[in-house]
C-alpha cells in the first residue's frame, strides 16, 4: 500500500501587493566627504515615485531643508522608479525599505567669464 500525503503549497498574497518605504536624501557635498550633513541638503527639490510596470504616479513631494524626503506605506505590486526631474535622475527600487543618497559633486568656477 502506498499512502500519498499532499504537502501545503505557498500561495502569493492577494494581488501580490507589498508596502514600501523610500527615503531619499539629496545633498551638495561641499566638503567632498561623500556623506550628507545637515547643512548640505538641497531643499525644495521635486521627487516622484512611479510604478515601474505601469508608469502610474504613486507619490510626489519636495525635499526639506536637510535635503530629505520620506515616502511611507506606498502600496505597489512591483518595482518602483524614483525620479528627480531637476537632476534628470532615475533609479529603480526593488526592496521594501530603500535609502537613496543622491550626491551633487562640487564643481570649480570658471577662471574667467567671457
Amino acid at each position: 500500500n502506498v499512502q500519498i500525503l499532499p504537502l501545503p503549497t505557498a500561495t502569493p498574497a492577494s494581488g501580490g501587493q507589498r508596502t514600501v518605504s523610500v527615503n531619499v536624501t539629496l545633498f551638495y557635498d561641499s566638503n567632498n566627504n561623500y556623506m550628507p550633513e545637515l547643512t548640505e541638503g538641497i531643499m525644495d527639490t521635486a521627487v516622484a515615485l512611479y510604478d515601474n510596470n505601469t508608469g502610474q504616479l504613486l507619490a510626489f513631494g519636495y525635499t526639506n531643508e536637510a535635503g530629505m524626503i520620506r515616502f511611507d506605506s506606498i502600496v505597489t505590486s512591483g518595482a518602483l522608479r524614483v525620479v528627480v526631474p531637476f537632476l534628470n535622475y532615475s533609479q529603480v527600487v526593488l526592496g521594501d525599505d530603500s535609502n537613496i543618497l543622491i550626491r551633487v559633486a562640487p564643481q570649480p568656477l570658471p577662471g574667467g567669464i567671457p
